[in-house]
C-alpha cells in the first residue's frame, strides 16, 4: 500500500513522515508538493494526505490534481482544529476525511483500514454534503455503519455544513444502517453550533430510530424527522 504525502513545509514533512512510518512501516511513502508532481504519482491502492497549512491556496488545487488525475486514491486532508471550517471546500472538492493535527497513529491506521475495507467491499459507510442553493439547503448524506471509528469524518461533514452559506443543515441518516450512541453526542453538538450560526439543524431517521432518539430524550435537544423506508 502507498501513501502520498503532499506539504511544501520541510519541517512538516519530517515530523509528517516520521508519524507516518511509525503508524504504517510497511507502506511505501511518496512525496509530492505541487499539483503538477501529484499528476507523476505513480499508480497503486493506498491513500493521499494533504497539509492543508503547507501548501498555498490551502492545498485545494491539489486536492483537485488527484481527483482529476488519481480519482481511484482517497484522499484525506490533515489540518489544525481550528481550520476545520476552512477545509470545507477540499470535502466539496473530494477529499474523504479531515485527520486533525497532530494526528495520532491510531487514527491513521484507522483511516487505511478503512481503505482496506472499502476496496474489499467490507466497509460501506460513506458521507458526502450535497448542497441544494434553491432551497438554501446544505444535506450531508450518511450510509452504511457509524462504528464509532467514523466519527471524526462524520464530525468534519457536519462542520462543513454548518459552517457553508446555507441556513438550513439537514443530516440524513435514513440510510445508515447502524448509529453508534456516541454519535447522538456528536449530533448535539453540531445542533449547538448550527444555532450559534443562526443556522436550523434537522436530522432525518428511519421510523425505528426515531423512536429510540425521542425515548432517550434528544427529541427535545435535536429536531428529528421521521422518514418511512421506499416502498419496494
Amino acid at each position: 500500500m502507498q501513501i502520498v504525502l503532499v506539504t511544501q513545509n520541510a519541517r512538516t514533512g519530517n515530523m509528517l513522515r516520521n508519524a507516518l512510518l511509525a503508524a504504517a512501516p510497511t507502506v511505501n511513502l511518496q512525496v509530492a508538493a505541487t499539483p503538477e508532481e501529484v499528476q507523476d504519482v505513480e499508480s497503486g491502492e493506498g491513500l493521499a494526505l494533504v497539509d492543508w497549512e503547507g501548501l498555498p491556496n490551502g492545498g485545494l488545487s491539489c486536492v483537485e490534481a488527484f481527483r482529476q488525475g488519481r480519482p481511484d486514491l482517497p484522499v484525506f486532508v490533515l489540518s489544525f482544529k481550528q481550520n476545520l471550517m476552512a477545509v470545507r471546500p477540499a470535502i466539496q472538492a473530494g477529499a474523504l476525511g479531515v485527520l486533525q493535527k497532530p494526528f495520532e497513529s491510531r487514527e491513521l491506521r484507522a483511516a487505511i483500514r478503512r481503505v482496506q475495507q472499502s476496496r474489499e467491499g467490507q466497509g460501506d459507510f460513506g458521507v458526502r454534503v450535497e448542497e441544494d442553493p434553491a432551497r438554501d439547503l446544505a444535506i450531508v448524506r450518511v450510509r452504511g455503519n457509524l462504528d464509532p471509528e467514523c466519527r471524526a469524518e462524520f464530525r468534519n461533514a457536519l462542520l462543513a455544513a454548518i459552517g457553508g452559506s446555507h441556513g438550513t443543515v439537514v443530516v440524513d441518516l435514513s440510510q445508515a444502517a447502524y448509529i453508534a450512541s456516541l454519535f447522538f453526542g456528536t449530533l448535539v453538538d453540531a445542533a449547538d453550533q448550527a444555532r450559534e450560526r443562526d443556522r436550523t439543524l434537522s436530522v432525518l431517521m428511519t421510523e425505528k430510530m426515531a423512536r429510540i432518539a425521542e425515548q432517550t430524550g434528544l427529541g427535545s435537544l435535536l429536531k428529528i424527522v421521521p422518514v418511512r423506508p421506499a416502498a419496494a
